[in-house]
């Protein structure tokens, strides 16, 4: 599930995202692409069942490091994140006129989601199970 059409499904239903989830996919998209690096578009970011972060050919690479602080950025507020001080202070600080490089951030990310990677893990995959199946009918 692409993570826009994940946060359409939450707003649909009038759910916001545990802050633990949205830095979770923020680290697994951001250590996706520490191959090649990429600008991150909610489009492009998929999620799965399990967990699992990959990146499609909607996140071209890019060579420009604001690019990539740019798409983390957009990634976390895309997400309609519950309000937290965590996310903020992160958001706060990408926005700032420093560059972050690809280590930097996956560096930030790992040190603002859950510790129990194998957790954080499991939350996003319960997240997208709830979300992906559709509403019932009354």
């Amino acid at each position: 599930m692409a993570l826009d059409d994940l946060a359409r499904a939450m707003a649909g239903r009038g759910a916001t995202m545990p802050a633990e989830v949205a830095l979770t996919i923020a680290r697994l998209a951001v250590e996706a692409m520490l191959d090649e690096a990429a600008a991150l578009d909610p489009a492009g970011v998929e999620v799965d069942g399990r967990g699992a972060v990959r990146l499609t050919e909607l996140c071209p690479p890019v060579e420009d490091e604001r690019a990539l602080q740019v798409g983390v950025m957009t990634l976390l507020e895309s997400m309609r994140v519950e309000p937290s001080s965590r996310v903020a202070a992160l958001l706060a600080r990408l926005r700032s006129q420093t560059t972050y490089t690809l280590a930097t951030l996956t560096a930030e990310l790992a040190a603002q989601a859950p510790a129990d990677r194998a957790a954080g893990q499991r939350a996003v995959g319960a997240t997208v199970q709830e979300f992906f199946r559709p509403a019932r009918e009354e």
